[in-house]
């Protein structure tokens, strides 16, 4: 579960909350608004565990303002011959899910680098290539940052630990076991090993040192 809340104004705020679904939902939006009292009382039911001011938004929400949105995205495309004369940009060309928070800003950089090609290149086939290279790298970009935040955003458990730097004290046949997100390699003989190793020296008699060991390229595991 993510929630997400903007100040507009001195009096009003743009909030949402999202959640992964294994389909598309359907909307009809044509009954947004008789639907509102359901979709409020979803808002609140999913997003119980959040504190104030969730609550408190949720109640004071507009029923003409509300709507449902299944976020998606769409990987863009380069044009090839099949697309001669015709140049898709923004949107049409790769559109992001709310999570990405870039749709409008690439939307406009489409535009500025398309018209800055076609000024500068001799044709609108070499204009709408040098586009393409800047284009399609800079939309796969932000697609990519697009879907991190949204696995960080509705993780849970150790994986929400984890991902906001640890330590995660787990159970292993009766001992302690922590997973520790690191920037290194390797903890043995380093400052932040030595800092770790105050961290768990409260929960185990067994030296860090000697009981560390490296889990992938940013994980360790203590016991």
């Amino acid at each position: 579960m993510c929630c997400f809340f903007s100040p507009v104004d001195k009096e009003s705020v743009v909030w949402a909350l999202s959640r992964l679904e294994p389909q598309p939902r359907v909307v009809d939006k044509s009954q947004l608004a008789a639907q509102f009292p359901e979709l409020r009382r979803e808002a609140l039911e999913l997003g119980h565990m959040f504190e104030e001011p969730f609550r408190t938004l949720v109640e004071a929400t507009d029923p003409k303002t509300a709507f449902v949105l299944p976020a998606r995205d769409k990987k863009p495309f380069a044009h090839g011959e099949s697309l001669a004369g015709v140049v898709f940009i923004g949107d049409a060309n790769h559109a992001v899910s709310p999570f990405a928070g870039n749709g409008a800003n690439i939307a406009l950089k489409d535009g500025w680098d398309l018209a800055d090609a076609i000024c500068r290149e001799a044709s609108l086939e070499a204009a709408v290539s040098a586009y393409d290279k800047i284009s399609v790298s800079r939309a796969d970009r932000t697609l990519k940052v697009s879907h991190q935040r949204i696995v960080m955003g509705h993780c849970t458990g150790a994986k929400y630990a984890l991902l906001r730097g640890g330590p995660v004290r787990l159970e292993q046949n009766g001992r302690a076991v922590y997973i520790v997100r690191l920037p290194e390699a390797s903890v043995r003989n380093t400052p932040t090993g030595n800092s770790l190793r105050r961290q768990c020296s409260g929960e185990t008699s067994r030296g860090f040192g000697e009981s560390c060991r490296q889990s992938g390229p940013h994980y360790v595991v203590c016991r």
